[in-house]
């Protein structure tokens, strides 16, 4: 993990005027005694601190309800006649 462009990229993701979301992934072997996360986040520190790496960034759509497809009613069961869908052919 390259910490300085791991912090850069934060940066960015930071001082975006929107909200936005952020993912970081855990790099086990990227520290040999990574911080607790809670201790980063209690001192206001970077997840980066405790070993994890942001691996992307991206905007939270505006007007979205986030739950709305889990009020939405299921979509009925497909019927048992009706044909499979074709498989993609597979390399020899």
């Amino acid at each position: 993990m390259d910490r300085a462009a791991a912090r850069k990229r934060e940066a960015g993701f930071l001082s975006r005027e929107r909200d936005a979301a952020a993912v970081y992934r855990f790099d086990a072997g990227a520290m040999e005694h990574p911080a607790p996360l809670e201790w980063a986040r209690s001192a206001g520190e970077s997840p980066i601190v405790s070993g994890y790496d942001l691996i992307a960034t991206g905007p939270i759509m505006e007007g979205v309800d986030a739950l709305a497809p889990l009020s939405e009613p299921p979509s009925p069961p497909a019927s048992p006649d009706a044909p499979l869908p074709a498989r993609p052919p597979t390399a020899v």
